[in-house]
């Protein structure tokens, strides 16, 4: 939604210096503080200098014998303004604007920019759509509905005096386009909707968001395409079911052409937002990687059954796809659940796992570590052991 400005709230104490290896620097927008970051696939660690009038003289960016610990932020919104996580549990002043823990997030906020007069919040509400805006103040203001139940939402770099916001706007079924929004009128206006060939017409096709029941009663979205005059939802119809879950990456429901050649031939088309992935917040993440990883191929195990229940298709009719962490999915999954799937592709699959991550010379192994464990730790190997594609195949599964 689109908010307008009003006066702000006094921000909360902020988080002390914890990282021991910061990365590049830039300055705010109001030039006033020097930020500096660390990131890997761990959260990534931000902290401030004041501006360089006010230093006295250069210091060390990072206390000495400061312990590394990890923070996180803009995943916590509490009456309705945006707060610090600090997950050292170090600061009780931050803590105690928290919401209750291991909640999934409704709205995370990606990134924030601010312009003169207005506060733009870069937004994830309940997997609608990434980057979804809240613009201005943090209590009231004007809405915006867009046009699609699902879409995906871009900002260009706003002009520091501007009362306009610059974004891009598409959806499954809506082509790119430029929209310009005044924040003190509240007018939305569109610029360019890019040009689809062949007598495209986007209101032959419906986009939905559904939801499956995980096992442990986790509530996991997905992003519906199909051509309204094709379909006959009644089990009958063919599907491909994509899915990657992996690094905190959002797939979003935008626009890609290429979709349509099997949506023209009376395919039902649906992104999976399994857990793994970022789109409920980063306990979504948490619980689809490391030691929690198999959470990610059973999320979507019941994706798929729930639209085989649902009558968007059947097993017969089901095929599944995914690239690199996504094809890692493919190959655990087929090997769980063989009688689930028709069909399968596969790009650039990751699927020996756990030879891979033994091998510390290949140049991403240890910075992967992060993201499925460091099997030279028994608990890590044994955990991957269990779902890597490779070691857990056999013949009698495909025959």
């Amino acid at each position: 939604m689109l908010r307008l400005a009003g006066s702000f709230p006094r921000l909360p104490p902020p988080v002390r210096p914890i990282s021991p290896a910061p990365a590049p620097s830039q300055l705010s927008l109001r030039r006033v503080l020097l930020l500096l970051s660390s990131a890997g696939f761990s959260p990534p660690s931000c902290y401030s200098s004041p501006s360089f009038a006010a230093m006295a003289a250069a210091a060390p960016p990072v206390a000495k014998k400061v312990p590394r610990q990890l923070v996180e932020h803009g995943d916590v919104r509490v009456d309705n303004y945006y707060w610090l996580r600090d997950d050292s549990r170090s600061d009780p002043d931050v803590l105690a604007h928290l919401r209750a823990e291991n909640d999934y997030t409704a709205a995370v906020m990606s990134g924030p920019d601010a312009p003169d007069e207005h506060i733009i919040l870069d937004e994830n509400v309940k997997a609608e759509g990434h980057d979804y805006y809240s613009i201005g103040a943090f209590k009231g203001g004007r809405a915006i509905d867009f046009i699609d139940p699902t879409y995906a939402v871009d900002p260009e770099e706003s002009q520091f005096h501007s009362s306009v916001l610059r974004f891009h706007y598409s959806s499954m079924r809506t082509p790119p386009s430029v929209y310009d929004y005044d924040m003190d009128s509240g007018v939305s206006v569109l610029k360019k909707i890019h040009t689809i060939l062949g007598g495209f017409n986007a209101s032959n096709y419906v986009t939905e968001r559904k939801w499956a029941a995980a096992a442990d009663g986790t509530q996991v979205p997905m992003s519906i395409l199909y051509r309204n005059d094709l379909v006959k939802l009644d089990g009958s119809d063919p599907m491909l079911l994509y899915g990657y879950g992996s690094y905190e990456i959002c797939i979003d429901p935008s626009f890609r052409g290429s979709r349509f050649s099997l949506v023209d031939r009376g395919f039902i088309y649906v992104i999976a937002h399994i857990r793994g992935g970022g789109e409920m917040g980063r306990k979504w993440y948490e619980d689809g990687k490391l030691l929690k990883k198999k959470n990610t191929f059973t999320d979507f195990i019941d994706c798929a059954e729930h639209l085989i229940k649902s009558k968007y298709c059947s097993r017969e009719k089901l095929c599944i796809n995914g690239r690199s962490a996504g094809g890692l999915l493919m190959g655990a999954v087929l090997n769980m659940r063989p009688d689930l799937f028709r069909a399968a592709v596969a790009g650039v699959p990751f699927v020996d796992v756990v030879t891979t991550m033994l091998d510390p010379t290949i140049p991403l192994t240890t910075a992967e570590w992060e993201e499925w464990g460091d099997p030279r730790k028994e608990e890590f190997y044994y955990y991957m052991k269990s779902y890597s594609p490779v070691d857990n195949a056999s013949a009698d599964l495909y025959l």
